[in-house]
């Protein structure tokens, strides 16, 4: 690493260790989540997904200090040539990347960074996306067990009008999104 952080500007590699220690994070003793591996979607993208799993009882009101994550602004252009590579693949039915998010407050694309981008939607979550100060992480809000999947809530039209292709597990049992 130190040869190739040598190109790098003192601020660029502050935010590298910044970026890479909520990484390290997750390995700590103490940790209460881990990133598996989930082929819920599989069949839709083509390849295995990442997921966020519980390693101990989680309660409401309580903050998942390992997923902590960040969001970094995409020019139009780094968001067009995301669009192009996507309709380039089209064919093998993988879809646009889910950790690009499109802010309206900003009225751009952002690329959502951190362990934080690994937790996918479900439209009855157990947990919620909020602010700790520099960082974006999650909160409980009913409880969590081990071995179950964090997840959160991406928007009421993130995977179209009112969510109707959605794929999460709540729609799939309320027999309706995608």
């Amino acid at each position: 690493i130190r040869q190739y952080m040598k190109f790098f500007s003192q601020k660029q590699i502050n935010c590298f260790a910044t970026h890479a220690s909520r990484y390290f994070e997750l390995y700590l003793p103490s940790g209460s989540i881990e990133i598996a591996s989930t082929s819920r979607y599989s069949w839709k993208t083509g390849k295995k997904e990442l997921c966020v799993l519980a390693t101990v009882p989680l309660s409401p009101g309580q903050t998942v200090r390992e997923l902590k994550g960040s969001l970094a602004d995409l020019t139009p252009a780094e968001d067009e040539e995301l669009r192009r590579t996507d309709r380039r693949q089209s064919e093998t039915g993988i879809s646009r990347d889910f950790s690009v998010i499109h802010s309206k407050q900003k009225r751009c694309s952002q690329l959502f960074l951190g362990p934080a981008r690994f937790v996918n939607h479900d439209c009855n979550p157990n947990c919620e996306l909020i602010r700790d100060g520099r960082y974006i992480t999650f909160r409980v809000i009913r409880p969590i067990a081990p071995g179950e999947e964090v997840t959160g809530w991406y928007g009421e039209d993130y995977f179209g009008d009112g969510n109707c292709d959605c794929l999460c597990e709540t729609c799939e049992k309320g027999d309706k999104g995608g």
